[in-house]
């Protein structure tokens, strides 16, 4: 009977003990996958990459989840790094899943295949986004009051009071406000994440999803850095269309030249609308836009194309290093329109090409053998060693010349590289 009671007595003490256990188990917390994806914006991989034993490059999983601690299985290849409230994982070639263990967390197992990618690419960068659902009766962060949440982002960001200063922790908290609803975090985190201020890094994937909530919601100033991201791919796949609709939204409100640009080169110099926002952002100012408003209107209107590739070698453009361009043609004593065999004066020093800009009417009517020497003659006044034999030949006629560099760029003025710049437009 006593054996009974002893053995009645240890069951109940199991059973009380797995009650007490119980809510130990429940108390962890769920993870949840927000998105996974290919970051073709990325270039990581490349930039910190690693070979794994047989010498292939890995791919990097940025597993987005602020909590310290964390472990993964799975085709991983030596430790991870946490960055900014972020893991990189690095994951041999064809892995499936990957297991995520995060402290106080429920272990999630992503399986590639549920989310379009069969198999993990080598020197490719994906981005895997995660959430986490408190279980225990606490109250979610992500359910918290958003001015409260938006108040420990600015505690952290500054270092207020008790609060050390940590940029990642206070990223954390704006992130929280702005899920939570918080307009101002929402739109402090599109503009720091944009542009990469404040201490925080430059993320067009985090920039790009809280531009694209405030553009929907109506903010102005997000309509041209969303238009920018769909455009060039930075944070999100190029899409022109969308592009096109926020920048036009933009340039709608502001008549702005940088989205009249954008515009222009989203539609192209082939289509009509796409010409006429060149013309909007050359008359704005926009230098490159006159030189390409002029490529689109050559053959039509020459007289303007002129004008506007004029405009826009007096700002600079094309910014590039200007060098003597010595294409092979005829040699340096030509014939003139009419026939007759020409021959520079000796006494010619080309010395205005220096002194004053070219205009239309010191080129009008010569030819393209004669436009060449007026440009070449730009370098020569500086002691350029010509490669074409014609060129060399027929500037070593003149006292003044003496060459002495294959290099001279760097000794132009910036009215002389305006010239070089006009002419070569003429030829």
């Amino acid at each position: 009977m006593r054996i009974f009671t002893l053995k009645r007595q240890k069951y109940c003490f199991l059973v009380l003990l797995a009650c007490l256990m119980l809510p130990l188990s429940t108390a962890a917390q769920k993870l949840e996958v927000v998105s996974f994806g290919k970051a073709s914006f990325d270039k990581s991989a490349f930039t910190q990459p690693r070979m794994d034993y047989a010498n292939n490059y890995c791919a990097i999983v940025k597993v987005r989840f602020p909590v310290e601690g964390a472990t993964f299985e799975g085709m991983v290849f030596e430790e991870p790094l946490f960055k900014s409230n972020e893991y990189w994982v690095y994951m041999n070639k064809g892995a499936k899943h990957l297991e995520c263990h995060f402290p106080g967390y429920e272990t999630l197992d992503v399986t590639f295949i549920d989310y379009d990618s069969i198999r993990i690419e080598p020197k490719t960068v994906y981005i895997l986004t995660l959430k986490g659902e408190k279980k225990n009766g606490l109250e979610s962060i992500e359910k918290g009051n958003p001015e409260d949440l938006l108040r420990q982002a600015k505690n952290f960001e500054k270092g207020i009071g008790a609060y050390a200063k940590d940029i990642n922790q206070a990223k954390h908290w704006y992130e929280q406000a702005a899920k939570a609803g918080n307009v101002e975090a929402q739109e402090y985190l599109a503009e720091v994440c944009f542009e990469g201020k404040n201490g925080f890094q430059q993320d067009y994937y985090d920039a790009f999803q809280w531009h694209k909530a405030c553009a929907e919601r109506g903010r102005l100033d997000s309509y041209y850095p969303l238009g920018q991201m769909y455009a060039q791919g930075k944070g999100t796949t190029v899409n022109k269309n969308a592009a096109i609709k926020w920048l036009t939204k933009y340039n709608e409100e502001f008549n702005n030249p940088e989205a009249q640009l954008l515009l222009a080169n989203l539609l192209g110099k082939n289509n009509e609308q796409g010409v006429a926002y060149y013309k909007k952002a050359a008359d704005n100012g926009i230098a490159e836009a006159m030189y390409k408003y002029a490529e689109a209107i050559k053959y039509k209107d020459k007289e303007n194309s002129d004008r506007y590739f004029y405009k826009a070698a007096q700002k600079g453009y094309p910014p590039k290093k200007v060098v003597a361009v010595e294409e092979k043609q005829e040699p340096a004593e030509q014939t003139t329109p009419t026939g007759r065999a020409t021959k520079a004066s000796s006494d010619e020093d080309y010395a205005w090409l220096s002194q004053r800009r070219v205009t239309e009417s010191d080129l009008r009517g010569k030819s393209k053998a004669e436009l060449r020497i007026l440009r070449n003659a730009i370098f020569a006044r500086h002691g350029y060693k010509f490669k074409s034999a014609d060129l060399m030949t027929y500037f070593k006629r003149f006292s003044w010349y003496h060459p002495q560099s294959s290099d001279v760029s760097a000794q132009l003025s910036s009215l002389e590289q305006s010239n070089v710049q006009f002419i070569k437009s003429y030829e």
